[in-house]
């Protein structure tokens, strides 16, 4: 009766595992700048998971801009990190890593706002959950590639 047992919780556990509730929400990212990049100046950059609707429709509203100027206090008024991570950085032109492993918390959403110094378009962009992404920051505009 207990091999029973044993093999109906494996069985279990192998089909909640290729259901989607339990599929991987974080990002592998690699983030390369040309030598131009942001006019050849530092550029802020962040990656935000959501794990509410709510959230997620006022974060998708926003430009890089806009985001960069309300962050804070946007970070401080949904501090249960549950529903909202952010993961920060500021890039220099040149500079490239890969690997980066980003944190999901079972997202829903992700989106990456670049924040290019001379730019007035909204510069954000989708981040598929449980992807690996390269982030190419060009002198004026990024772009996101999604790897095999």
């Amino acid at each position: 009766m207990k091999i029973w047992s044993v093999i109906s919780l494996l069985c279990l556990c192998f089909t909640f595992q290729s259901c989607s509730i339990f599929k991987s929400t974080n990002a592998t990212v690699n983030i390369e700048a040309d030598e131009k990049a942001n006019y050849s100046a530092p550029v802020q950059i962040e990656f935000i998971f959501i794990t509410k609707q709510e959230i997620q429709n006022v974060v998708n509203s926003m430009s890089a801009q806009e985001w960069f100027t309300k962050r804070e206090q946007f970070l401080r008024d949904n501090p249960n990190k549950d529903e909202v991570v952010s993961h920060y950085f500021e890039w220099i032109p040149g500079q490239k890593k890969k690997d980066i492993v980003l944190k999901g918390n079972g997202a829903i959403d992700a989106v990456v706002f670049v924040n290019y110094s001379k730019s007035s378009s909204a510069n954000r962009g989708k981040v598929i959950t449980g992807s690996n992404v390269t982030l190419k920051l060009r002198e004026t505009k990024f772009e996101i590639i999604t790897n095999e």
